[in-house]
């Protein structure tokens, strides 16, 4: 025996150690494969959280148009600062918080969602004053205004909806840049037609 083993092959101290080819590969695979079915699963409720995201920002516009047609004519006595600063902070706020929708922010739906409860008392407080306004189908008419922000905040506070902003929902979204969700108009069109509706029902009560 000389010390040598001549019967074993050379160990190549660069050389890789074995592994199995497979297991690597397919993990990332069945990763992008798990994230792609997570978004197919919620892609209605993605959907639906971008509709609420539009009517936030239809709001942008809708807001300054609403003071200066409406709020400016009806109530002379509030000061013109006031109203400068409703025209132009409201339609900031939905803005921000109507993109911040569309890419699934936690603190968008959180602000989204105070605002629509601010809005739900703000109906209901407006239908009780309407009511003791000689108008009999007033209340009705306005109540028709609960019907997109009682929907608004059923979106937002769903399971599915809590799902589409969580951080594995953000995660699969980020994985599957080709699924993409579409912007239903769901929620302003019933917005919309709620709000045509109220204010139909409302000149009909009208003394003519």
């Amino acid at each position: 025996m000389d010390g040598h083993d001549h019967g074993r092959t050379p160990t190549n101290p660069y050389e890789a150690p074995d592994a199995p080819l497979g297991a690597p590969r397919r993990a990332p695979r069945d990763g992008r494969r798990a994230a792609e079915a997570m978004r197919l699963r919620h892609l209605d409720d993605e959907a639906l959280v971008r509709s609420v995201a539009l009517l936030f920002r239809l709001a942008t516009v809708a807001i300054p148009l609403l003071i200066v047609v409406v709020v400016i004519p009806a109530a002379p006595p509030v000061s013109a600062a006031v109203l400068v600063a409703a025209a132009l902070l409201g339609p900031v706020f939905t803005e921000a918080v109507g993109r911040g929708l569309n890419r699934l922010r936690t603190w968008a739906r959180l602000a989204a969602i105070a605002t629509s409860g601010i809005g739900l008392a703000g109906v209901a407080a407006a239908a009780r004053f309407a009511a003791g306004s000689g108008n009999e189908v007033a209340p009705f008419g306005v109540g028709l205004l609960l019907v997109p922000v009682a929907l608004v905040l059923y979106i937002l506070l769903s399971g599915d909806g809590r799902t589409v902003f969580s951080r594995a929902y953000q995660d699969a979204v980020a994985s599957t840049p080709r699924v993409r969700a579409r912007t239903s108009p769901l929620v302003p069109f019933v917005f919309l037609l709620s709000a045509f509706w109220a204010a139909l029902t409302y000149w009909q009560g009208l003394p003519h």
